[in-house]
Parts: C-alpha cells; structure tokens; sequence
C-alpha cells in the first residue's frame, strides 16, 4: 500500500471518528437529567447516558442505531473483503505449511473479531428500554478488556522464539 493511501485512509478514520463523535455529543446535549446524574457503567458510554434520561429518548435511540449500525456493518465490510483476499491468497499457496500458519493467524483474528463485533452488536444495536445495564456492563467488559487478551503471541523470526525461551528461563521471586 502505498503512503499516499494510507494517508488518506488515515484521514477518513479522523474524519469519520470526528463527525461520530459530533452526531453522539450533539444527541447527548439534547438529553434533559432530571434524577440521577451517577453513570452505572464502567465508562461514559452512550447507551448509560440515555438510560438516565428523564426526556423522550426515541430519537437518540434511532441515531444510535443507525449511526452504530453503518459503523459496525461498514467496518465488517471491509474486513470481510480482507479475509476474501487473504483466502484466495492462500488458495494460490502451494505448501501447506504455509496454508496451516496462515489459517492459524486468520483463525485468531477471526476469533478476535467475533467477541469484539458480537458484542458491540449486543450492546449497541437494541433498544435500550429491552434490556440492562448490567449486561452492557459486562459486554463492554469483553470489548475492552477481554479483545487485547486474544491477541496470539507469535514469535515469527529465530530471534523471537530465542527471546521467548530465555523470558521463560527467568524465575521470578
């Protein structure tokens, strides 16, 4: 890929993050609190904003829907083409060496990408009167904390698996 794409790919994840950011901020101003004002959740997420909301909260429901709905299925999208390309570049290998360490790293990140989509689909593409923060709570716990445990350690080079043995040599007090 050349830097010029990567540039303007770059720009367009700013660019969209921004006008996200804008679309959920300006909802969120709208909201009037008129009880509670202690978010129950582990951050200050959208869905436990509308929550407290003591106004009519149907149109903030359908932005968020929609709006996480383009980003969730956009972003699938693309990954789903990538896992096409990755396939027929497989399909095109002759070893099958080279089949069984590339399926196994696809086969991680698919994983990956399942937890974290599954439940951002959970949390964020229902109503948010149909059920509770408590789960949200919980799904939230999956895409922020549980994603980053998934990540395969992969030594690729000589020098990687080397450094693996000695770190397991090493006895801790």
């Amino acid at each position: 890929m050349t830097t010029r794409v990567c540039t303007w790919l770059i720009i367009g994840c700013y660019v969209i993050g921004f006008i996200n950011a804008s679309i959920h901020t300006g909802n969120a101003f709208s909201l009037v609190f008129c009880l509670s004002n202690v978010v129950h959740h582990f951050f200050c997420d959208v869905p436990a904003l509308i929550v407290l909301s003591c106004s009519d909260r149907q149109v903030n429901e359908l932005v968020l829907i929609h709006v996480a709905s383009f980003n969730i299925f956009f972003a699938l999208f693309i990954i789903l083409i990538s896992y096409i390309f990755i396939f027929i570049t497989v399909l095109k290998m002759r070893s099958g060496a080279g089949h069984r360490k590339t399926l196994a790293t696809c086969a991680s990140h698919f994983s990956a990408v399942s937890v974290y989509y599954g439940t951002t689909i959970f949390m964020y593409l229902q109503s948010i009167s149909s059920h509770s923060i408590d789960t949200d709570k919980i799904a939230s716990v999956f895409y922020t904390m549980v994603i980053p445990v998934l990540k395969p350690v992969q030594p690729k080079e000589q020098g990687g698996q080397e450094c693996i043995r000695k770190i397991q040599g090493v006895h801790l007090l």
